[in-house]
Formats: C-alpha cells, sequence, structure tokens
C-alpha cells in the first residue's frame, strides 16, 4: 500500500503591487502583509503565487525588493510564477535577470 503525502499550501495570484509606487501605496502592501499574516497561522508547507505579482511598475528592481521583503515573512517556502503584467517593458531580458533574483 503507498504512503498518502499530504501538504497544505496557499495559492495566491494577482497581487498587483507597483500600480502606483508600492511604498506609496499602502493598501496593496497590507492586502500581502495580512495574506502573509494567514499563511503563517495555517502553518503551511508552502505557499505558491502565479503571475500579475507586479503591475505597471515604475521601479522594478526596487518593487522586486519591495516584493521579496514581504514574501520573506513566510514562515514556509514560496514559488513564483510570472504572468504577462509581471514582463510588460521594454527590456525583457533585464526583467528576466531580475525575476531570476527574487
Amino acid at each position: 500500500m503507498a504512503a498518502t503525502v499530504r501538504a497544505r499550501f496557499a495559492h495566491l495570484t494577482d497581487l498587483h503591487l507597483g500600480t502606483v509606487p508600492c511604498r506609496e501605496y499602502p493598501t496593496a502592501v497590507s492586502v500581502v502583509r495580512s495574506a502573509v499574516d494567514a499563511c503563517n497561522r495555517l502553518g503551511l508547507d508552502f505557499v505558491v503565487l502565479t503571475g500579475d505579482l507586479l503591475d505597471d511598475t515604475v521601479d522594478l528592481e526596487r518593487d522586486l525588493g519591495l516584493l521579496r521583503e514581504l514574501l520573506d515573512g513566510l514562515d514556509c517556502p514560496y514559488y513564483l510564477g510570472v504572468g504577462n503584467h509581471d514582463m510588460q517593458g521594454r527590456d525583457i531580458a533585464a526583467r528576466r535577470e531580475l525575476w531570476r533574483k527574487v
């Protein structure tokens, strides 16, 4: 008989941070902080974040830093998938490189 493996995880999507400079948009940041706190209270094994984590970002490096800062508050590992809004901009190669650092 095969053993059953159970995992507890959360799926977060479409955070859309960066519509205006994130640090000056406390509502979006507070929503992500609340989601991180909720995930931590649940004692999850991991969190999956899929697509559109950022949107119309003014300073990609800064906003990715803020995203990482927020997600590093998780008590479990997290895994990211980028969406079309995450890759908007002229220099796609540079965006890919910055996302790899997160």
